[in-house]
């Protein structure tokens, strides 16, 4: 009696466990919030590993995510978080290879394509490759792109361009903020232009901070003004304030 007792309800705990998961779907349907939950666990290390400067460790999280989530809608977000570790490290082909991969499947406009290009524009600054920065705004109408081209002239010394590109970004922007951070690059480069090399040694290192050449010809106030407008620079590469959607792996980078 009690073999057959024991029998009937494991009999029934079969039945009850084959009605509990039917089909294929059912299984995806009790697995869908884990699954969820992993993703986002994956996307928080990756974040954190990144705020921390632990660029190399959030490289592995970001590919790892990449492989886990093959076409997530996170994807270009995770591009470009691969590319600013690149950055970050300096090595910039590859960041520049990854800034490239967002340019080509991203559509041509929209806010990481744009957001990518400005990366690209930074690392050429970074690596003294001013032309390629002045080649590649020729036809630009976008103020940040012209902010990179008129700083890309003002390098080369080449002051005419390089006020014409600032004035065409205080146009495009048309805002009393953008406007009032341009007015002292104009402060700068007729400084600059008129500026007597008093010794080169002192000159150089003055060059390495953004106001340093005023500070340098001790124009504390000009100085000060410059240093503010350089952030024009960092605005343009968080110009768009996210690429991200919710529950997200921002774009948005500490300036």
């Amino acid at each position: 009696m009690k073999l057959k007792i024991i029998i009937i309800f494991l009999l029934l705990d079969s039945i009850s466990s084959q009605q509990k998961y039917l089909s294929p779907e059912d299984v995806k349907s009790e697995w869908q919030d884990y699954t969820s939950f992993q993703r986002q666990e994956l996307v928080n290390f990756a974040t954190f590993l990144y705020d921390e400067e632990f660029y190399e460790r959030a490289l592995l999280v970001y590919f790892q995510f990449l492989y886990k989530y093959p076409g997530d809608e996170l994807e270009m977000a995770a591009y470009f978080k691969i590319g600013k570790c690149y950055e970050m490290m300096e090595n910039w082909d590859l960041a520049e290879n990854y800034y490239n991969r967002i340019i080509e499947k991203a559509p041509e406009g929209s806010v990481e394509s744009n957001a990518a290009s400005y990366q690209l524009h930074y690392i050429s600054l970074e690596t003294e490759e001013y032309n390629k920065v002045i080649e590649k705004t020729s036809e630009t109408s976008d103020p940040y792109n012209l902010i990179f081209r008129a700083y890309a002239h003002f390098e080369k010394l080449e002051w005419e361009d390089s006020k014409l590109s600032f004035r065409a970004a205080q146009a495009s922007f048309d805002h009393d903020y953008y406007s009032k951070q341009i007015n002292s690059w104009y402060s700068a480069i007729k400084t600059a232009e008129n500026a007597p090399l008093k010794n080169k040694i002192p000159a150089l290192l003055s060059s390495l901070f953004p106001g340093g050449g005023f500070l340098y010809l001790k124009q504390k106030e000009n100085a000060i003004g410059s240093m503010g407008a350089s952030l024009l620079i960092s605005a343009a590469m968080v110009s768009s304030s996210v690429i991200s959607q919710k529950n997200s792996l921002s774009i948005k980078d500490n300036k």
